[in-house]
């Protein structure tokens, strides 16, 4: 029987004429209160030792000499039928850094246990803390130099335990998932090229987009997803893309600065070296991932605004979603311009560099003043013409795209596609190639995309009748989705057209 009766237990080392001596006191309680025993055991390292009683009710005193090292000692007590056990290890001598050890292990539930050891042995410490990026971690004991740290996002951990006069503090950073289930949210709080990372805003089918901070400002931190090979073949080899990247950074950044409507790059990180390790050590990843620092839209994308249903239902929706497409196609002029094909126009990549207000109407006014942009993101992902694309995001990439995948030859009319999609999405909600996703889907899975090309004719096409628009604006929009990409017009044309039934008010 036990849980009433308790022993605590005090061991006090001191030296006497150059030996070591264990003083340790023993106070037995029954419910709270001290008792005298009817029977007393005193084990040094398993040896049984003498003690005495101290005159004072339930304290008794136990020393005997020891050597340098960890030892334990065992009290068993007995009261009326009530029994109680107690161990402890303690330390003997000054041990230094290199005989003290700090362990972590990462636990199945995520939680993490820290284990402390003297000598080889696990021993409780005099003083112990825990911190994560600064900030103090609540744990508890588990048992003799076991302590459990609660679940908690994977972040560098730094336990400090003293021992004595020494204190030794190690850094731990616990077991990082692997690439392929990666939590992106493992970056908040740290810092990455001078940026701290303070939110994560979402991903795509590329990467992860971050927010970061720098001297007071704002940027967006977009970090391409590091994968193994396998699975649904609708984006190249990380790799491949990174290396593509690093050979057109500097263009992309110089060509970003050359429209008002094209999400302006401010810098690159991209190493060879960094990337191939990362692939195979995801602590790479988590230090020094590849990052694409851009100007931080504040208003975000269209494609969570055409869900606003006060802004969709607006007979001005429609005059607000072809100006968005004359300043985009205006963007992509210059995109296509140097040679570049943009490769994922979607809505999700065209953003609003500052807050819309409530209503449609005002929206389009502060566009037609320039007091709120929309601007095409993700120039990261620009291919030159001809080469073959990052990626696919079936609900908006022409059918050539995706054969493009396997052959090359991605050309800027699979971005005029793309925009002619994106508009008939913000019009009516409705993707035009809705039909096609499980086709593009199922062939992405094969690897055969030969003949995707012929699958057009699954497409609703009464997505176009669905659109609140002018015939003129239906024909023109049915000319940039065509099956046929000869028809599709540049992104010249597409601007002056956009502008000319803009200018004439003949929109809807």
């Amino acid at each position: 029987m036990n849980g009433q009766l308790n022993i605590e237990l005090d061991v006090n080392v001191k030296q006497f004429f150059g030996v070591n001596m264990a003083n340790v006191t023993v106070r037995t309680k029954y419910l709270g209160r001290p008792v005298d025993i009817s029977m007393l055991l005193v084990y040094l390292d398993g040896l049984l030792v003498s003690y005495l009683p101290t005159g004072i009710r339930g304290v008794y005193l136990s020393v005997f000499p020891v050597n340098r090292g960890v030892h334990q000692i065992e009290v068993r007590a007995t009261y009326y039928g009530y029994v109680a056990q107690v161990k402890r290890k303690f330390v003997v001598g000054s041990p230094t850094s290199q005989d003290v050890s700090i362990y972590l292990t990462r636990n199945n539930d995520g939680s993490s246990t820290v284990e402390v050891r003297v000598w080889g042995e696990t021993v409780r410490p005099d003083r112990i803390s825990v911190t994560c990026e600064g900030r103090p971690i609540p744990f508890h004991e588990l048992g003799e130099g076991r302590f459990l740290l609660p679940k908690a996002r994977f972040n560098t951990v730094e336990v400090e335990a003293c021992v004595g006069a020494m204190c030794k503090k190690t850094s731990f950073l616990p077991p990082l998932p692997p690439l392929n289930s990666w939590d992106p949210k493992i970056w908040i709080g740290r810092r990455l090229y001078g940026y701290e990372v303070v939110d994560y805003l979402g991903q795509g089918g590329f990467g992860y987009v971050l927010r970061g901070r720098a001297n007071a400002q704002d940027f967006a931190l977009k970090i391409p997803r590091l994968s193994n090979p396998g699975g649904r073949s609708n984006t190249l080899n990380s790799l491949e893309v990174l290396e593509g990247l690093f050979k057109e950074g500097r263009a992309l950044v110089e060509l970003s600065g050359e429209s008002p409507y094209l999400v302006k790059l401010e810098g690159l990180h991209v190493d060879r070296v960094l990337v191939k390790n990362a692939v195979s050590d995801p602590s790479y990843y988590l230090e020094l991932p590849p990052v694409i620092v851009m100007e931080f839209m504040e208003g975000g994308p269209l494609s969570k605004l055409v869900m606003d249903d006060i802004l969709f239902y607006s007979r001005k929706w429609t005059d607000v979603v072809l100006l968005v497409g004359q300043r985009i196609s205006s963007a992509l002029y210059k995109v296509h311009q140097r040679g570049y094909v943009h490769c994922d126009v979607k809505p999700s990549n065209v953003l609003l560099d500052k807050p819309s207000p409530t209503t449609a109407e005002e929206l389009l006014e502060d566009m037609k003043r320039l007091r709120i942009n929309p601007k095409l993101a993700d120039l990261g992902s620009a291919t030159r013409e001809g080469g073959t694309p990052p990626g696919v995001t079936v609900e908006h990439s022409s059918l050539e795209h995706v054969v493009a995948l396997n052959r090359g030859g991605i050309s800027w009319r699979d971005d005029i596609y793309s925009l002619g999609s994106t508009l008939l999405f913000l019009l009516t909600r409705r993707y035009i190639n809705g039909r096609l996703i499980d086709k593009i889907n199922s062939a992405l899975d094969s690897g055969d995309l030969r003949d995707l090309t012929r699958y057009y004719h699954l497409r609703d096409l009464r997505v176009l009748d669905q659109a609140d628009v002018s015939k003129e604006v239906r024909i023109f929009l049915s000319r940039m989705i065509s099956s046929e990409p000869r028809e599709r017009p540049t992104a010249l044309e597409t601007f002056n057209f956009f502008s000319s039934v803009i200018s004439s008010g003949n929109t809807h």
